[in-house]
Order: C-alpha cells, then structure tokens, then sequence
C-alpha cells in the first residue's frame, strides 16, 4: 500500500490526470427528451452540459464525473507503474512536488471558475441521445 500512495502522488499522478481530464475530451450533440438540441461533454461519460435556462452556467453530473476521474487517475497510474516496472526510475524532489502541487490546483481552481455559477446533480434525468461526436484537445464548455 505504501508503494502506491507516496509522494509521487503531488508530482506525477495527480497534475497529470487532472490535466488530462481538463483537457482531453469528447464533445457529443444530443438531443434530449424534449426535442431540444445540447452538448455534452466528458471522456467515457458526458457529465457536464449547458444550462438552457442560463447562459455561461452548465449542468453538472457528478455521478458521472466521479467515474471519469477514476478511470483518468486508474489510466495515469498504470501508465506510470508500467514506465516504472520498464526501469525507469521516478525520482521525487522538492521542487518539482510544488510544480506538480500549483499544477493541480490551478486544474481545480479552474474546474471551480468554470463551474462556480452551476447545478450540480447526481445524474442525468434526461434521456440524452448522441447524434455526433468528436475528441477534443480543449478544457470542454
């Protein structure tokens, strides 16, 4: 258990899954239960959409975006014991801990910006239907 929760956590796992989250995403067109047209976004599920009722606020579903950060922090963490069973050596220093601290938490101070104005649910009540969708390199909404 040791071996999996050190310090590498500040400086490698953490700022690089919460940086992937931020940025790597799928954008999906749905269409919802009442005909209207929306985007959704998050990488495997969606969990964050536009607010029709509010411009610049969104609807966030926190169920779904649970989900999606453990399978980023499960990817970032086989990613790197697989780099470290390779032999390569993951050395941790002071330094390079606070970068990876700042990183993280200019990820979460940013996640709290864009959703500062919100509604949080635990999951979609809308029957969303997905009539397109693309990968992209972007923070999402």
């Amino acid at each position: 258990m040791r071996k999996i929760f050190n310090r590498g956590w500040l400086q490698y796992y953490l700022p690089a899954a919460l940086t992937l989250f931020m940025l790597v995403t799928e954008k999906r067109a749905v269409t919802n239960d009442d005909g209207g047209y929306d985007r959704l976004y998050g990488f495997p599920l969606g969990y964050i959409t536009n607010n029709n009722g509010c411009t610049g606020c969104y609807e966030v579903f926190t169920g779904a975006l649970i989900i999606d950060l453990i399978i980023y922090f499960a990817f970032v963490l086989l990613v790197f014991k697989t780099v470290e069973t390779i032999g390569l050596k993951l050395k941790t220093h002071r330094l390079p801990m606070v970068v990876g601290i700042l990183i993280s938490c200019f990820w979460i101070w940013w996640f709290w910006v864009i959703t500062q104005d919100s509604r949080f649910y635990l999951k979609s009540d809308d029957g969303y239907k997905t009539t397109h969708s693309e990968f992209i390199f972007d923070q999402g909404p």
